[in-house]
């Protein structure tokens, strides 16, 4: 419980909107169309300047949760780019719900080294 907390804690200090999770065999996913809504539900109660810099924050985020994800490897760029609709301005449905994975795990993983712990409890 407390780490779902400091989870929700790195998302507010980050400067993003938290959306909901859920896990999967210990893979960290945002959950369908709900967790869409719910973000964008939250996003269109603010003004416009400021949902503007928390959907940048969000781009920033996912972009270097990819690039800490794929390193130096080539390959792996080639297939983050696939995956996640990189440079692509109109994204699919299916690449928003894997950036929204991909800032999970990175902010999981953040979560985990700042705790010194090897795994956190859901």
């Amino acid at each position: 419980m407390e780490s779902k907390i400091r989870l929700e804690m790195e998302y507010l200090k980050r400067g993003i909107v938290p959306f909901q999770s859920n896990i999967y065999d210990g893979v960290s996913c945002a959950i369908g169309l709900y967790a869409f809504q719910d973000v964008n539900r939250y996003l269109n109660t603010l003004p416009p300047d400021e949902a503007h810099a928390m959907k940048r924050k969000f781009r920033k985020l996912w972009r270097k949760a990819v690039e800490h994800q794929a390193g130096d490897s080539k390959v792996l760029r080639r297939h983050a780019k696939k995956l996640y609709g990189l440079g692509n301005p109109t994204p699919q449905k299916k690449h928003k719900l894997a950036r929204k994975s991909a800032v999970i795990r990175h902010l999981r993983e953040v979560v985990k080294t700042s705790m010194g712990e090897d795994k956190m409890d859901t």
